[in-house]
Protein backbone atom coordinates (compact mmCIF):
# COMPACT_ATOMS: atom_id res chain seq x y z
CA UNK A 1 0.00 0.00 0.00
CA UNK A 2 1.04 3.36 -0.76
CA UNK A 3 0.50 5.63 1.71
CA UNK A 4 1.11 9.98 0.72
CA UNK A 5 2.43 12.52 3.00
CA UNK A 6 -0.92 12.90 4.33
CA UNK A 7 -1.69 9.62 5.30
CA UNK A 8 -3.97 8.53 2.51
CA UNK A 9 -3.73 5.62 0.60
CA UNK A 10 -2.18 6.40 -3.01
CA UNK A 11 -3.56 4.07 -6.34
CA UNK A 12 -5.14 1.07 -5.52
CA UNK A 13 -4.30 -1.79 -2.57
CA UNK A 14 -3.23 -4.93 -4.11
CA UNK A 15 -3.10 -8.44 -2.48
CA UNK A 16 -0.94 -10.56 -3.08
CA UNK A 17 -1.37 -13.92 -3.91
CA UNK A 18 -5.00 -14.56 -4.44
CA UNK A 19 -6.61 -17.64 -4.07
CA UNK A 20 -10.43 -18.50 -6.12
CA UNK A 21 -12.03 -19.75 -3.00
CA UNK A 22 -15.44 -17.61 -1.81
CA UNK A 23 -13.60 -17.86 2.04
CA UNK A 24 -10.21 -16.13 0.60
CA UNK A 25 -12.17 -13.43 -1.38
CA UNK A 26 -14.37 -12.31 1.38
CA UNK A 27 -11.41 -12.20 3.81
CA UNK A 28 -9.69 -10.39 1.32
CA UNK A 29 -12.12 -7.77 -0.16
CA UNK A 30 -13.05 -6.97 3.59
CA UNK A 31 -9.47 -6.09 3.88
CA UNK A 32 -9.11 -3.76 1.31
CA UNK A 33 -12.42 -2.21 2.68
CA UNK A 34 -10.98 -1.31 6.00
CA UNK A 35 -7.49 -0.21 5.01
CA UNK A 36 -9.87 2.19 2.48
CA UNK A 37 -12.15 2.86 5.48
CA UNK A 38 -9.55 4.21 7.71
CA UNK A 39 -7.53 6.45 5.64
CA UNK A 40 -6.06 8.81 6.19
CA UNK A 41 -3.95 7.20 8.49
CA UNK A 42 -1.86 9.18 11.11
CA UNK A 43 1.90 9.89 9.84
CA UNK A 44 4.45 11.56 11.74
CA UNK A 45 5.42 15.13 10.96
CA UNK A 46 8.11 15.05 7.91
CA UNK A 47 6.51 11.55 6.67
CA UNK A 48 7.40 11.16 2.83
CA UNK A 49 5.34 8.96 0.58
CA UNK A 50 6.47 5.83 0.85
CA UNK A 51 5.15 1.92 0.48
CA UNK A 52 4.40 0.24 3.27
CA UNK A 53 3.68 -3.08 4.06
CA UNK A 54 0.31 -4.25 5.59
CA UNK A 55 0.61 -8.56 6.04
CA UNK A 56 -2.96 -10.15 6.91
CA UNK A 57 -2.42 -14.14 6.63
CA UNK A 58 -6.02 -15.17 5.14
CA UNK A 59 -4.77 -18.78 5.27
CA UNK A 60 -4.64 -18.16 9.71
CA UNK A 61 -7.70 -16.02 9.13
CA UNK A 62 -10.04 -18.63 7.27
CA UNK A 63 -8.27 -22.01 8.90
CA UNK A 64 -11.70 -22.57 10.72
CA UNK A 65 -14.23 -21.76 7.70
Amino acid sequence: VRIDASGRIQGTPVVEGSRSDAAWRAASDSLLQALRATSPFDVPAGFAAQEVPFRFETARQCRNL
